[in-house]
């Protein structure tokens, strides 16, 4: 298959994501639980049962805080469907690349361009011009932006550390790891929450491994693998159809028409992170001492 085309198939997968969850009538954590759950046993599978072992001790740490970190993104993203509308929750999320950007240069000390900060700029506008729209329809969609917004600054914080460990360990075993681990911290999580793990019927069944097989497997893995392809930055810049995409899918299936405004901030969102995306890419510079997680000899 041609990289520009496993690219379309992975945007339209990873569109399925947020009107499939609006689908289920399960609790936010369950949802996202079983999403992991299953993405880790089908990634078991993919692995023929040999997913391998992480090399080394400071390895299984940052495997475990990046799946600390993706597990809170789904719990939170997930949430944040239950209190504001798919377009808002899904564009407040495409954040995620600037958030990522403003950490960098906090924390690996990445020069930003010119361009790069205009786009971070007018990205960050549209998202307060977006959830300043949703607080005239009450207190509930703020508080959904607020939750979305959290799951972008997880998800950022899930991909600083894979930016770490993807150059020692090989993918399938560091994306079974992080499954896992997040699987483990969303069960952690519905225990606390007392979220309970069923009955359900086979709808929410089906709806589980659809999130699991088509908008984590076939979209996420799908966005790796045409990066040995096409530029990093044809792949980040086309991951910003899933807004779209899941829109359509939301007024197709709730009848969920997005607001002028929405449609307008959102606009300027997404076309921030275009102009952050299309700027030049920092030269990558190893962290600094004092930005080791783990006070580790092996950074």
């Amino acid at each position: 298959m041609r990289p520009e085309l496993a690219l379309l198939l992975g945007v339209t997968a990873v569109s399925f994501a947020a009107p499939l969850i609006k689908l289920s009538h399960a609790p936010p954590v369950a949802i996202a639980f079983y999403r992991l759950a299953f993405a880790a046993a089908a990634t078991f599978l993919l692995a023929r049962g040999r997913p391998g072992r992480l090399p080394d001790r400071r390895s299984g740490k940052l495997t475990a805080l990046a799946g600390l970190f993706l597990g809170l993104h789904f719990a939170v993203w997930i949430a944040s469907l239950s209190y504001t509308s798919v377009v808002s929750s899904v564009v407040l999320v495409t954040l995620q690349p600037v958030i990522t950007a403003l950490a960098s240069r906090v924390l690996f000390r990445e020069h930003l361009g010119r361009r790069a900060l205009l786009g971070i700029t007018i990205a960050l506008a549209g998202g307060v011009a977006l959830a300043g729209g949703d607080l005239k329809g009450g207190a509930a969609g703020l508080y959904g932006d607020v939750l979305a917004f959290l799951g972008a600054v997880f998800v950022a914080a899930y991909f600083l550390v894979g930016r770490v460990m993807r150059r020692a360990v090989a993918t399938l075993t560091y994306t079974f790891w992080v499954y896992s681990t997040a699987a483990g911290v969303l069960f952690l999580l519905a225990l606390a929450t007392r979220t309970p793990f069923g009955p359900y019927g086979a709808a929410e069944w089906l709806i589980f491994a659809a999130l699991a097989l088509v908008c984590t497997l076939l979209g996420h893995s799908v966005f790796n693998w045409a990066l040995a392809y096409l530029p990093a930055t044809s792949v980040t810049v086309a991951i910003l159809g899933e807004p779209i995409g899941a829109s359509l899918l939301a007024f197709l299936l709730f009848h969920e028409a997005p607001s002028l405004g929405q449609l307008l901030a959102g606009a300027v969102l997404l076309s921030g992170i275009a102009i952050y995306l299309s700027a030049p890419a920092p030269a990558a510079t190893p962290p600094p001492q004092g930005v080791n997680l783990f006070n580790s000899k092996a950074s």
